[in-house]
Formats: structure tokens, C-alpha cells, sequence
């Protein structure tokens, strides 16, 4: 027995469902792009050679008093921190931040070789519970720590899909 196939038929089906199809493409892509809006919180992104901070808000995560909230730092030069032998450009990080205390830490942070985030992170580090890195900006001409912190605690209700 010889099976045929009748194309019309699943053209059509097809083309009847292309509309959701599209419209469910244009939310995923929407939603991808939500989810790396980088909001500039101080300093110039277009300049590689500057100091800026910028919050992904599109990403924060809510669980009662505590946020999480990507937030990515270039720097207008070459960085070490104090007592470490680590030395970066630009960074993306983490950040746990307690409302009830009203404190950030950095909870994990993919350090850059490069400035802007460009290329692969060269290290890696999710720092433990105990090893308490708070959320601060030095030889930051206008510290946005506690602009952050206020503006994350003052999200409610937002649910994570």
C-alpha cells in the first residue's frame, strides 16, 4: 500500500499557526532582551576607557527581604583589589542585597581581562556564606551603593518566570 501525502493540507496547517507561532517568538525575544537590560547606573558605557556600574533590573530576584541583582563594573583602567593578586578591567557580579539590614555583599562575580565584558570571563568566583564581600564602589567619584540598595528594596511583587 502506497501512502500519500498531501502537502496543501500541511502548508495550510502550518500557515494557521504561524501567527501564534510569531507572536510567541516576538515574547521570547522580547523576554531575552528584558533580561539583559542593563540600566547605567553612573558613569558613560559608550566611553571603554571610563568608570561605569550598571543593574540589570529586568533580572532581580525577590525572596522576602533579600534581593538579588546583577550589577556590572568597568573599569577606566587596569583594577587589583587590596590583597588580592587579581587584576581585571571589567567585572559582572551577583549581588545579594538585605533589605532588613539594608547591606549588599557580592555573592559571585566573572572577572574580564577586557573592558566592556568582552571575551570570556578569565575567573570565575561564587564566594561562600561566611566569605563576606560587601557591595562597595572605591575610587568611585559618586558611590551608588546606597542608590542600589534603596532602589532593590524598593521593588515588591515581582514574580520570576
Amino acid at each position: 500500500m502506497v501512502q500519500t501525502f498531501d502537502f496543501s493540507v500541511s502548508v495550510r496547517h502550518f500557515l494557521l499557526r504561524l501567527p501564534a507561532f510569531l507572536a510567541a517568538a516576538v515574547l521570547v525575544a522580547a523576554g531575552a532582551r528584558a533580561a539583559d537590560t542593563w540600566l547605567t547606573i553612573t558613569g558613560d558605557p559608550a566611553n571603554s576607557a571610563s568608570h561605569y556600574v550598571q543593574v540589570n533590573v529586568a533580572a532581580i530576584q525577590i525572596k522576602d527581604d533579600l534581593r538579588l541583582l546583577p550589577v556590572r563594573i568597568n573599569r577606566a583602567t587596569q583594577w587589583a583589589p587590596a590583597g588580592e593578586a587579581l587584576q581585571f578591567r571589567s567585572v559582572v557580579t551577583e549581588v545579594q542585597i538585605d533589605c532588613t539590614q539594608q547591606i549588599a555583599r557580592y555573592v559571585k562575580a566573572a572577572f574580564y581581562a577586557q573592558p566592556d565584558f568582552r571575551g570570556e570571563p578569565f575567573r570565575i568566583t561564587t564566594y561562600a556564606g561566611d566569605d563576606i564581600r560587601p557591595m562597595i564602589f572605591k575610587d568611585s567619584d559618586d558611590d551608588p551603593n546606597a542608590r542600589i540598595v534603596k532602589a532593590a528594596c524598593s521593588v515588591k511583587n515581582v514574580t520570576n518566570n
